[in-house]
């Protein structure tokens, strides 16, 4: 049996020359032999032919410092390294769960990445209303009239209206042709036949004395009030008149309304007979008959009355006003007193006088006053009447002169011709 050889142990050498670690190993055979190997597993140059029978199971490649550091650092701790850059996969947008799984863009929405899983985040004024992911926030909550301010809040139906959202709050539009005229909820309105709200609210179609507002079309217009009737335009209680001598063919002085004849024109009727001698066809009374509906007076026309001269046999209220059931004008009128002269019941000739009614200021419709000029001989007036409209013998600009003939008595008490004169359009 051979004697043990006491433990010998081998101090790792460094050179720093040639840069070669060597590994020391203290592996003791049966024999108490030791063993010594390099990091690459050769025998040492100075061993003996008994050494290399020793054991080399312990020549495999040990560890360089290289391989320490990258088995031993973590070149991304806590996060995953995507393409040469650490990135956190929880969080974040292009690699959200794992490298290379970007989130998609959704409309109206900002991308998000929380706990590995894509999502999105509307903008402000934007929701997801219908639950669908892949069109994002669809729905703008500042205009959609069914999720106005939030999803789900439809805006309410109002009359005659389409409902808006502006800015997350409800509110309507008047359908065309209607308004909301009387200031609560809804357009009531219909502005496109009412005379006060007339294309608009507050749009109020203007009336006349004897006018009524219409609309039609969104447009305003007129309609003649009760009792008169539209002439030449206008909407009169005045139909013109006309003059026939008694034991004369034919018409005297025609109504200018009805071709010249003796009548008087479709809504209008002749009042009451005023007499009045006339020289048409001998010298004779004649019938003067003004054409006036049923209606009051608030026109120019306010009627006619007659009365004769306080003599014998003269009447002091001959022929009453069909405006007013007497010898006078209605309240704002001015008689304009036209002269004449009738044969009386008592077969006498004498004085009488017709006043005709005229409204001095009311705006001028068909009839524009009157007035009477005497034939030019001796003892006669001229003017004898001034028109009340014109503060003379003539008519308003644009009106025309129809006479009617009488007699009147001139200074020296003859007998002369005069015409009476009505302004008409």
């Amino acid at each position: 049996m051979r004697t043990a050889l006491p433990l010998l142990v081998l101090f790792l050498a460094t050179g720093c020359a040639t840069g070669s670690d060597e590994v020391v190993f203290t592996d003791a055979g049966e024999d108490g032999a030791k063993e010594v190997g390099d990091a690459t597993g050769d025998a040492p140059k100075d061993a003996t032919d008994a050494d290399a029978t020793a054991d080399t199971s312990v020549t495999d490649s040990a560890p360089t410092d290289a391989d320490a550091k990258e088995a031993d650092v973590d070149p991304c701790p806590g996060k995953t390294s995507c393409g040469g850059k650490c990135v956190e996969t929880t969080n974040d947008l292009d690699h959200c769960g794992k490298c290379d799984n970007p989130c998609p863009d959704r409309k109206n929405a900002i991308r998000t990445c929380v706990a590995s899983l894509c999502g999105f985040a509307c903008n402000i004024g934007f929701d997801d209303c219908n639950g669908d992911k892949l069109d994002g926030c669809e729905t703008s909550l500042d205009t959609s009239t069914d999720d106005c301010g939030l999803c789900g809040k439809a805006c309410p139906a109002v009359t005659n209206a389409d409902p808006t959202c502006t800015k997350g709050a409800c509110g309507y539009t008047c359908k065309t042709g209607y308004g909301n005229c009387d200031g609560t909820a809804g357009c009531e309105t219909d502005t496109t036949v009412n005379p006060s709200h007339c294309g608009g609210c507050g749009k109020a179609c203007p009336s006349g004395p004897t006018t009524d507002p219409v609309c039609g079309g969104s447009t305003c217009g007129t309609a003649c009030k009760s009792g008169y009737v539209s002439v030449s335009g206008y909407c009169t209680n005045m139909g013109g008149a006309f003059a026939k001598q008694a034991g004369c063919t034919g018409c005297g002085n025609g109504n200018p309304y009805t071709s010249s004849s003796c009548s008087c024109p479709t809504g209008f009727a002749a009042g009451a007979s005023y007499l009045a001698r006339t020289d048409a066809c001998g010298v004779t009374n004649s019938t003067v008959q003004f054409c006036e509906t049923s209606g009051g007076a608030a026109g120019v026309w306010g009627g006619a009355f007659q009365t004769d001269d306080p003599v014998s046999c003269g009447v002091s209220c001959r022929v009453a006003n069909p405006k007013t059931g007497a010898c006078s004008c209605p309240s704002g009128y001015i008689a304009q007193y036209a002269r004449v002269l009738i044969t009386n019941g008592c077969g006498s000739k004498i004085g009488s006088r017709i006043g005709l009614c005229v409204h001095p200021s009311v705006a001028l419709d068909n009839f524009g006053g009157a007035y009477q000029i005497d034939d030019a001989v001796g003892g006669g007036l001229g003017c004898r009447m001034a028109n009340t409209r014109t503060g003379a013998c003539s008519c308003p600009s644009g009106f025309v002169a129809y006479p009617i003939r009488t007699l009147v008595d001139a200074s020296g008490g003859s007998e002369i011709g005069s015409q009476l004169y009505e302004c008409l359009l």
